[in-house]
Protein backbone atom coordinates (compact mmCIF):
# COMPACT_ATOMS: atom_id res chain seq x y z
CA UNK A 1 0.00 0.00 0.00
CA UNK A 2 1.25 3.79 -1.16
CA UNK A 3 0.05 7.13 0.41
CA UNK A 4 -0.23 10.29 -1.16
CA UNK A 5 -0.45 13.87 -0.29
CA UNK A 6 -4.00 14.60 -1.94
CA UNK A 7 -3.71 18.26 -1.84
CA UNK A 8 -0.21 18.70 -3.28
CA UNK A 9 -0.42 20.26 -6.56
CA UNK A 10 3.12 20.25 -7.74
CA UNK A 11 7.10 18.76 -6.67
CA UNK A 12 9.90 20.54 -6.53
CA UNK A 13 12.66 18.16 -5.99
CA UNK A 14 15.36 20.87 -6.92
CA UNK A 15 16.12 24.02 -6.27
CA UNK A 16 14.62 26.12 -8.85
CA UNK A 17 10.83 26.15 -9.52
CA UNK A 18 11.05 25.66 -13.05
CA UNK A 19 12.42 22.43 -12.28
CA UNK A 20 9.02 21.50 -10.91
CA UNK A 21 6.53 18.80 -12.35
CA UNK A 22 2.78 18.36 -11.92
CA UNK A 23 2.18 16.24 -8.97
CA UNK A 24 -1.25 15.59 -10.45
CA UNK A 25 -0.09 13.09 -12.85
CA UNK A 26 2.15 11.18 -10.13
CA UNK A 27 -1.32 10.98 -8.45
CA UNK A 28 -3.08 10.15 -11.35
CA UNK A 29 -0.75 7.34 -12.05
CA UNK A 30 -0.18 5.45 -8.62
CA UNK A 31 -3.63 3.41 -9.03
CA UNK A 32 -2.29 1.95 -12.00
CA UNK A 33 1.23 0.87 -10.48
CA UNK A 34 0.01 -0.23 -6.87
CA UNK A 35 -2.65 -2.49 -6.10
CA UNK A 36 -3.67 -0.05 -3.07
CA UNK A 37 -2.94 3.75 -3.35
CA UNK A 38 -4.66 6.21 -1.13
CA UNK A 39 -5.13 9.46 0.17
CA UNK A 40 -2.16 9.90 3.10
CA UNK A 41 -2.48 13.76 3.63
CA UNK A 42 -3.23 13.94 6.95
CA UNK A 43 -0.42 11.21 8.14
CA UNK A 44 2.34 13.21 5.86
CA UNK A 45 1.40 16.59 7.73
CA UNK A 46 1.52 14.86 11.07
CA UNK A 47 4.81 13.72 9.69
CA UNK A 48 6.40 17.10 8.53
CA UNK A 49 5.75 19.14 11.85
CA UNK A 50 8.18 16.52 13.05
CA UNK A 51 12.17 18.28 12.77
CA UNK A 52 14.96 16.81 14.01
CA UNK A 53 17.92 19.50 15.31
CA UNK A 54 19.44 19.56 11.64
CA UNK A 55 16.25 20.53 9.92
CA UNK A 56 15.39 23.43 12.87
CA UNK A 57 19.48 24.67 12.33
CA UNK A 58 18.62 24.45 8.21
CA UNK A 59 15.40 26.13 8.73
CA UNK A 60 16.94 28.93 10.82
CA UNK A 61 19.84 29.53 8.40
CA UNK A 62 17.20 29.52 5.78
CA UNK A 63 15.38 32.24 7.72
CA UNK A 64 18.31 34.21 8.12
CA UNK A 65 18.64 34.58 4.51
CA UNK A 66 15.44 35.72 4.17
CA UNK A 67 16.01 38.45 6.72
CA UNK A 68 18.50 39.75 4.69
CA UNK A 69 16.18 40.58 2.01
CA UNK A 70 13.46 41.60 4.36
CA UNK A 71 16.12 44.36 5.44
CA UNK A 72 17.30 45.37 2.03
CA UNK A 73 13.14 45.86 1.65
CA UNK A 74 13.20 48.14 4.72
CA UNK A 75 16.26 49.69 3.54
CA UNK A 76 15.79 50.54 -0.11
CA UNK A 77 11.74 50.98 0.34
CA UNK A 78 11.65 54.95 0.30
CA UNK A 79 10.41 57.52 -1.77
CA UNK A 80 11.24 57.88 -6.03
CA UNK A 81 12.48 54.33 -5.80
CA UNK A 82 10.95 51.83 -8.43
CA UNK A 83 9.01 48.45 -7.76
CA UNK A 84 11.33 47.01 -9.54
CA UNK A 85 14.27 48.55 -7.97
CA UNK A 86 13.54 47.75 -4.77
CA UNK A 87 13.08 44.02 -5.99
CA UNK A 88 16.26 43.38 -7.58
CA UNK A 89 17.61 44.97 -4.12
CA UNK A 90 16.07 42.44 -2.24
CA UNK A 91 17.08 39.64 -4.58
CA UNK A 92 20.13 40.65 -5.10
CA UNK A 93 20.43 40.84 -0.85
CA UNK A 94 19.38 36.75 -0.64
CA UNK A 95 21.41 35.98 -3.46
CA UNK A 96 24.99 37.61 -1.96
CA UNK A 97 24.40 35.50 1.69
CA UNK A 98 25.93 32.30 -0.96
CA UNK A 99 29.41 31.23 0.22
CA UNK A 100 28.97 32.92 3.80
CA UNK A 101 27.98 31.47 7.00
CA UNK A 102 27.73 27.81 6.00
CA UNK A 103 24.97 28.54 2.97
CA UNK A 104 26.05 26.62 -0.34
CA UNK A 105 23.91 28.16 -2.09
CA UNK A 106 20.38 30.43 -2.78
CA UNK A 107 17.76 31.50 -4.62
CA UNK A 108 14.89 33.99 -4.73
CA UNK A 109 11.59 33.84 -6.26
CA UNK A 110 11.15 37.22 -8.21
CA UNK A 111 10.22 39.85 -4.95
CA UNK A 112 6.76 40.45 -5.46
CA UNK A 113 6.61 44.02 -4.60
CA UNK A 114 2.89 45.75 -4.48
CA UNK A 115 2.83 49.70 -3.70
CA UNK A 116 0.32 52.12 -3.34
CA UNK A 117 -3.47 51.80 -2.44
CA UNK A 118 -4.67 50.90 -5.56
CA UNK A 119 -1.80 47.69 -6.22
CA UNK A 120 -2.01 46.62 -2.74
CA UNK A 121 -5.75 46.90 -2.43
CA UNK A 122 -5.61 43.61 -5.04
CA UNK A 123 -2.69 41.93 -4.09
CA UNK A 124 -3.42 38.36 -5.76
CA UNK A 125 -0.84 36.59 -7.59
CA UNK A 126 -1.75 37.74 -10.96
CA UNK A 127 -0.83 41.41 -10.05
CA UNK A 128 1.81 41.29 -7.41
CA UNK A 129 4.76 41.69 -9.86
CA UNK A 130 7.07 44.65 -9.35
CA UNK A 131 6.41 47.17 -11.92
CA UNK A 132 8.07 50.63 -13.02
CA UNK A 133 5.37 52.22 -10.68
CA UNK A 134 7.70 54.72 -8.46
CA UNK A 135 7.44 54.81 -4.82
CA UNK A 136 5.19 57.83 -3.06
CA UNK A 137 5.17 59.08 0.62
CA UNK A 138 2.64 57.60 2.69
CA UNK A 139 2.41 54.51 0.12
CA UNK A 140 2.03 51.00 1.50
CA UNK A 141 4.25 48.74 0.46
CA UNK A 142 3.94 44.78 0.43
CA UNK A 143 6.93 42.34 -0.15
CA UNK A 144 5.96 38.34 -0.46
CA UNK A 145 8.84 36.47 -1.47
CA UNK A 146 10.27 32.86 -1.26
CA UNK A 147 13.55 32.34 -0.26
CA UNK A 148 15.65 28.81 -1.06
CA UNK A 149 19.11 28.00 1.15
CA UNK A 150 20.74 24.62 1.22
CA UNK A 151 17.99 22.74 0.03
CA UNK A 152 15.17 24.59 2.40
CA UNK A 153 12.36 27.11 1.72
CA UNK A 154 11.10 30.01 3.70
CA UNK A 155 7.96 32.21 2.16
CA UNK A 156 7.97 35.95 3.96
CA UNK A 157 5.77 38.71 3.49
CA UNK A 158 6.33 42.30 5.11
CA UNK A 159 4.83 45.25 4.65
CA UNK A 160 5.80 49.24 5.40
CA UNK A 161 4.23 52.82 4.81
CA UNK A 162 6.93 55.14 3.09
CA UNK A 163 7.69 57.79 4.95
CA UNK A 164 5.83 56.00 8.14
CA UNK A 165 2.12 55.80 8.92
CA UNK A 166 -0.07 58.02 9.80
CA UNK A 167 -1.11 58.17 13.19
CA UNK A 168 -4.62 56.79 11.60
CA UNK A 169 -2.64 53.91 10.20
CA UNK A 170 -1.21 53.28 13.88
CA UNK A 171 -4.74 53.23 15.12
CA UNK A 172 -6.33 50.79 12.43
CA UNK A 173 -3.36 48.29 13.01
CA UNK A 174 -3.94 48.25 16.30
CA UNK A 175 -7.55 47.33 15.92
CA UNK A 176 -7.00 44.88 14.01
Amino acid sequence: KIGYDAKMHHYSPNQLPSESFTYDEIKASLPGIFASAGNATEIINQLKTIKTEREIAKLRLTNKVAGTGVRAFYNYAREGVRETDLAAEVNYAVLKMAGQQGIRSTYCDPPQIMSGPERTSIADTMSNHATGRVLQHGDPVILEFGVHANGYWADITRSLVVGGPTDRALSVHEAI
